[in-house]
């Protein structure tokens, strides 16, 4: 394999970049939640472009598919709550923060429905090692991941839908939890 500069170059603004982005990260997780989930997407999508450099990855089109995921979680929640606040927001759009629990629960409900039953996303047991499963395009593409791309892609949505969830890093695993109510 011959290394060009070109290839140093991308490398290096790539780890800048991210470096950049993480440490944005920190700061804003202690400020405000919706921005630090809006960093770990934007992060998946860049560490998917940095590692697939001849793959035409825009965080537009990234972003449109999750819209996409996002509508028919509200179409879902429509059928089961007309009156939802997390309806009053348009495709793209950050709903503001649902903070009665009841509220919140039936969004994750709408959101497991339409993710794992109707979509059929899901943990890829046969291939868990292929590298395909942490970048976020692939995730959407073929509906499989593990659990760290899979809690990126589940986190966005819930952030869209004013569900508030953190990222939690368990020995050995990756997980999501619920901020239920107004304190989380």
């Amino acid at each position: 394999i011959k290394i060009t500069n070109a290839d140093i170059f991308l490398h290096t603004k790539a780890r800048v970049v991210l470096k950049s982005s993480l440490n944005e990260c920190d700061i804003l997780k202690s400020q405000n939640h919706i921005l630090f989930a809006r960093c770990l997407f934007v992060g998946a999508v860049l560490i998917d472009q940095y590692c697939n450099p001849l793959t035409d990855i825009c965080l537009e089109t990234v972003q449109a598919q999750i819209d996409d995921i996002a509508a028919k979680v509200r179409k879902f929640l429509k059928s089961k709550n007309p009156r939802h606040p997390s309806l009053t927001s348009k495709a793209g759009e950050v709903s503001q923060e649902v903070t009665e629990v009841e509220l919140q629960r039936q969004v994750l409900d709408a959101m497991n429905y339409v993710l794992y039953e109707q979509l059929k996303y899901k943990g890829n047991e046969a291939d868990y090692y292929n590298s395909l499963n942490s970048y976020i395009r692939q995730v959407l593409i073929h509906r499989t991941g593990i659990p760290i791309s899979l809690s990126v892609l589940y986190l966005t949505i819930a952030k869209q839908l004013g569900v508030r969830l953190e990222p939690v890093n368990f020995p050995s695993h990756f997980l999501l939890r619920w901020c239920q109510g107004t304190e989380g």
